[in-house]
């Protein structure tokens, strides 16, 4: 029997994040419960694509519509449902008058499950062949912040990070040192959407970052490093050794829970050849099922229990 990866991700509360520090856990689950009943059938977005035929000298345009389909909803926490990505594929037919290949456009649909527990804040899933994970990724993300753009007023923002091993920014710094010209170089920290201990903790004890982000009034900080020389960054110098060293220290600090990075602090490269390595990509938590278990309440079991055990 053919195995299926289940993938994982985390949904944090970003808009209202210094909020959830103030009040507790109290303002985080209202806040999830909102959005656990903000989430609705055929809320969808349109992303539009372009690119060019050089050898035709032809340019082709499509859309590619996401949507929420077939949630079904358990208990006051648990959503079951699909994402959909709705798109034409573009095919070659003959023509048989003077044999020219031309391109026909074909409607298609890949169809994603999820299993969601807003209490826990993690989303389970499984891909298709032309719908991966980090497709996924965005796509949860823009649409459980549409969902809540269409019901609520107020304007709330989550982020959504796929689960991935823990990150070490002094293994990313060496790991980058390999590649040929790191031309820019970026951090991202997030103000963590944690457990309700972590979030006790900050209450109780405060936290001098997060105070100073508070006073901000921000939500996520970016430090960025570019270089236009021919060799681009030099990530060997003292400067960039205190940068990662620092990064680590301030993962570390965020991280609630030893088993797998939430996405809190983030690093992104980007190399003198266009090609972009991020601490995203350090290997990925998944879990392993049969193909057989796609039947929605199989489905929900497995993955209830896939989420029990990365909190235990």
């Amino acid at each position: 029997m053919a195995s299926m990866v289940i993938y994982f991700a985390k949904i944090n509360i970003n808009s209202h994040i210094h909020k959830v520090y103030e009040n507790g856990n109290e303002e985080k689950y209202r806040i999830l419960n909102l959005l656990y009943a903000s989430m609705k059938n055929d809320v969808s977005y349109t992303k539009h694509f372009s690119w060019e035929d050089i050898e035709k000298d032809d340019i082709y345009e499509k859309d590619i519509e996401f949507k929420f389909s077939s949630l079904d909803k358990f208990g006051d926490a648990v959503i079951v449902g699909n994402v959909v990505r709705t798109s034409d594929l573009f095919v070659t037919q003959i023509n048989p008058d003077d044999n020219s290949a031309n391109k026909i456009p074909v409607k298609n649909s890949e169809i994603i499950q999820f299993y969601f527990d807003s209490n826990k804040e993690i989303v389970a899933f499984y891909t298709t062949q032309r719908f991966k994970y980090r497709e996924f990724e965005e796509t949860f993300e823009r649409l459980v912040n549409e969902c809540m753009k269409r019901e609520y007023k107020e304007k709330y923002h989550f982020e959504v990070s796929l689960l991935s091993k823990p990150t070490n920014f002094v293994d990313f710094q060496e790991q980058l040192k390999k590649q040929k010209g790191v031309s820019e170089l970026r951090f991202e920290v997030v103000p963590p959407n944690a457990n309700d201990e972590y979030i006790n903790n900050v209450i109780e004890n405060g936290e001098v970052k997060l105070e100073e982000l508070k006073d901000g009034n921000i939500t996520k900080k970016s430090i960025v490093f570019t270089s236009k020389a021919p060799n681009g960054l030099n990530l060997s110098s003292d400067f960039f050794n205190r940068e990662f060293d620092e990064m680590n220290a301030v993962y570390k600090t965020l991280t609630d829970n030893a088993k797998t990075d939430k996405g809190y602090v983030r690093g992104l490269a980007t190399l003198l050849n266009g090609k972009k390595v991020t601490t995203k990509d350090k290997g990925l938590y998944t879990r392993k099922t049969d193909e057989k278990n796609k039947s929605k309440g199989i489905f929900m079991e497995i993955c209830k229990d896939f989420v029990s055990s990365l909190f235990s």
